[in-house]
């Protein structure tokens, strides 16, 4: 790919508002909580960053989806997209458990990169709050208002899943997979497509969506 030495961003030339902002905030979300989750060098403070990022689109999607054209909302996601990408790092471990599943999903139905993310974010989330349960609750606390629950940390994650749903069906993006036209066995075959290792983990790092 093209690296340039240097980019000039004007969020008043982003040809993909307003029709795509959803999609938009949904690459930036999964990025962001990617960095927020990995495990590799720099853990702590990519987690910060992105936690950071992460609340910031959170904020701004409701908000751009009723005014596309507000060039502040515009600049913010814009700069969103250079920090999270500027995070990245060899050290990242990135966030196989979800590239790896939307780029099957991708490929089974013609979808955006996007709207797979987005249906199988909250599915990822759960699938990793046994391995990071305090983590996770406290993430949901601050990005989606959820009360902390020290002593069933996944009933705070499983509420804030729910309201993420409910977020991104309100931009216009799928949260089931009859939304994308898919059956229910549709899961079991992405499943059995992806390279799982001898103990049940998914192989390879994913750095880049």
């Amino acid at each position: 790919s093209l690296i340039p030495r240097f980019t000039v961003l004007n969020p008043a030339l982003c040809n993909c508002f307003p029709a795509q902002t959803g999609s938009v905030c949904a690459n930036l979300l999964a990025r962001a909580l990617g960095l927020c989750l990995n495990d590799g060098v720099l853990a702590r403070l990519s987690c910060a960053s992105g936690a950071a990022v992460a609340q910031l689109v959170l904020e701004i999607l409701p908000r751009i989806r009723v005014n596309p054209l507000d060039y502040e909302l515009r600049a913010n996601l814009l700069w969103a997209g250079v920090l999270l990408h500027n995070a990245l790092n060899p050290g990242l471990r990135g966030a196989p458990e979800l590239e790896l599943p939307a780029r099957e999903l991708m490929l089974r139905t013609g979808c955006s990169h996007a709207r797979a993310v987005a249906l199988l974010m909250p599915a990822w989330l759960e699938f990793l709050e046994p391995k990071e349960p305090l983590l996770l609750m406290q993430l949901c606390h601050l990005l989606l208002n959820v009360p902390l629950d020290f002593a069933m940390p996944a009933s705070a994650v499983r509420l804030a899943l729910e309201r993420l749903r409910q977020i991104f069906a309100a931009a216009g993006l799928p949260t089931t997979f009859t939304d994308l036209k898919l059956g229910g066995e549709a899961v079991g075959e992405i499943l059995g497509a992806l390279p799982w290792d001898e103990e049940g983990c998914l192989e390879g790092t994913v750095l880049s969506f």
